[in-house]
């Protein structure tokens, strides 16, 4: 037990340094610039009475997606060191939920487990350094899901023990995380309601009563969801969607192909593991339906985005992190002697990838934090010497685990925002760009 409980916390402290890592080499990039300023007003945000009122306006102009983006307004205001710090701790207890969803009720410091938990984590995302690094995606997608595994935990806890959550506090924290996790992104959103639902179906079916705190967790994600929906600015992105069955197969076609580009082989693992799962007679009911439901709800995050305007493949991520929760669930009730073989297996393939994985991520992410911090120093040389309208080097990304990855950042269009308030942030009049490196 004791070395056990030593190699868990010896998993989690290699993780967290080298993701931190990764956090600190992550620079500036695309939107942050645009949440350092109100959007009532453009003046820059230098308090938190700037937040609410740029944030009505957001909802307005932009999109109702106002929890993710209030704090990305309060990190943009604060010394980046915090949310660097704060961030690789996020991803640890993202990890933690999953384990905490997944681990068998009589298994202590299970560190195998956490190995496959790590590396599918780290591995499976398509885009992670958009989704789990670059300050205004992570609080979307790296924050959404880890308050979403944890709200999930309320809800096993509820469907395999029949334990409640109890008390003022912890229910107002459930009701405030659900209240986030389904302001975040549409898809994800959907198949989060789908799957509490669920939940409180089969309790309802199992045991004719439901927790209060799960339905209160329930009406605080739905009307999260609405206000997303709802929001001004969203009417147009609703106009703008798919409408006619031709472009709804077309973006179905997409959502397909990106599905089986990411998720085909974790769907075919699952599935045989399901069946697996089905042979072992002391399996658990519970634990097999509730991981049905998650890998549900991969389903329905990204076939769910053929109604969609557009498909960012930073969208994609939910899909995947429902696809590791289902396959970890189910992999517990895998008949004893299979299980061991798997885990093991996994264990060490995981975490051989990973390392790899990390060993070429880790000089990527460095060469590219260092050419946008000669390309800032670039500028700053020629707005110092009076030159305002400046032409410099658009950055590639070289891996997923970089940031500028997939992402349009500074542009040939002095008029794209991400080149408007590059400029506005370094006190110039104009930026565009003339190739990139």
């Amino acid at each position: 037990m004791k070395l056990d409980r030593r190699l868990f916390y010896a998993i989690l402290l290699l993780t967290f340094l080298p993701i931190l890592l990764l956090n600190i080499l992550t620079p500036m990039v695309a939107d942050d610039y645009m949440y350092c300023y109100r959007f009532d007003n453009q003046e820059r945000v230098q308090s938190l009475a700037d937040i609410l009122p740029s944030m009505v306006t957001h909802a307005q102009v932009l999109n109702g997606r106002v929890a993710p983006h209030i704090l990305a307004h309060l990190f943009l205001m604060l010394p980046r060191v915090i949310f660097t710090v704060l961030n690789a701790l996020m991803y640890i207890a993202f990890m933690l939920g999953i384990y905490h969803l997944a681990k068998p009720a009589n298994a202590h410091y299970d560190w195998k487990l956490l190995l496959i938990i790590d590396g599918a984590v780290f591995l499976l995302p398509p885009i992670f350094g958009q989704t789990y690094l670059w300050l205004t995606g992570s609080i979307s997608y790296l924050w959404r899901d880890t308050l979403m595994v944890w709200v999930f935990a309320a809800f096993a806890d509820a469907v395999f023990k029949q334990k409640a959550v109890t008390g003022v506090l912890k229910t107002v924290l459930l009701a405030l995380a659900s209240f986030y996790i389904c302001n975040s992104t549409e898809n994800v959103s959907a198949a989060i309601l789908f799957f509490m639902a669920c939940c409180i179906g089969w309790l309802l079916l199992k045991h004719r009563r439901v927790p209060l705190a799960l339905f209160v967790s329930f009406a605080f994600a739905g009307i999260s969801w609405l206000l997303l929906l709802l929001a001004p600015a969203s009417a147009g992105n609703i106009r703008a969607s798919a409408s006619g069955l031709d472009q709804i197969f077309n973006n179905f076609q997409t959502a397909l192909s990106l599905w089986k580009e990411h998720a085909l082989w974790p769907s075919i693992v699952f599935i045989g593991m399901l069946f697996i799962a089905m042979t072992n007679k002391e399996k658990d009911p519970d634990r097999i339906a509730f991981a049905i439901g998650l890998f549900l709800c991969s389903l329905i995050s990204n076939f769910i985005m053929a109604s969609a305007y557009y498909y960012p493949l930073r969208a994609f991520v939910g899909c995947t992190n429902f696809l590791i929760l289902a396959g970890v669930i189910v992999l517990g009730e895998i008949p004893a002697t299979w299980r061991l073989t798997l885990t093991n297996a996994a264990a060490a393939s995981l975490s051989l990838l990973m390392a790899l994985q990390m060993v070429s991520a880790l000089p990527y992410a460095y060469n590219r934090y260092q050419l946008a911090n000669a390309r800032i120093a670039e500028v700053h040389a020629q707005r110092d010497a009076g030159i305002a309208d400046i032409t410099t080097f658009g950055i590639l990304g070289k891996s997923p685990y970089d940031a500028f990855y997939d992402i349009h950042e500074l542009t040939t269009d002095a008029d794209y925002f991400p080149n408007v308030f590059f400029a506005k942030y370094h006190g110039l009049d104009r930026i565009i760009v003339d190739r990139f490196e």
